[in-house]
């Protein structure tokens, strides 16, 4: 399975929490800036698929896996 495939699952598994980045990086046992990289191609692939009602939010203190806006309503 690739790390970005385990960042999504950890993510969603997660749900309205999130995880931080250096919680993704322990969990994982990789760096910090390879968990940065993969949040950057889950990001750009939820908004490059039309067809997923996915997307990557960043707050504050967390990532987080959500709705699109479109689906908000």
């Amino acid at each position: 399975m690739s790390k970005l495939a385990e960042i999504e699952a950890l993510l969603f598994v997660a749900g309205e929490d999130g995880l931080r980045v250096r919680q993704l990086a322990d969990l994982l046992s990789i760096p910090p800036t390879g968990v940065i990289q993969s949040l950057e191609k889950l990001a750009e692939k939820y908004r490059k698929d039309e067809d997923s009602s996915l997307a990557l939010l960043e707050t504050s203190n967390a990532y987080k896996i959500v709705t699109k806006q479109d689906f908000a309503d």
